[in-house]
């Protein structure tokens, strides 16, 4: 039958996903699907590695992400 999706994460405006792949340099894994209509913008790893300030809030996400698990 059809795909069975479970809801990992809800990111509200303004905020990022995807940092384990800036980060750790890991494939992406998940399916990533919008509960209405969104503007996503991609930012390339090198832009966001010039900028610290951006990393370490990268950090910060995927470190309270994981400790919601």
């Amino acid at each position: 039958l059809g795909d069975v999706y479970k809801r990992q994460a809800t990111i509200n405006p303004r905020n990022f996903f995807g940092e384990e792949q800036v980060l750790f340099g890991e494939t992406n894994r998940f399916k990533y699907r919008t509960a209405e209509p969104s503007q996503i913008y991609e930012i390339p790893k090198q832009v966001i590695n010039e900028v610290p300030i951006i990393m370490w809030k990268m950090l910060e996400s995927y470190e309270f992400r994981n400790l919601e698990k």
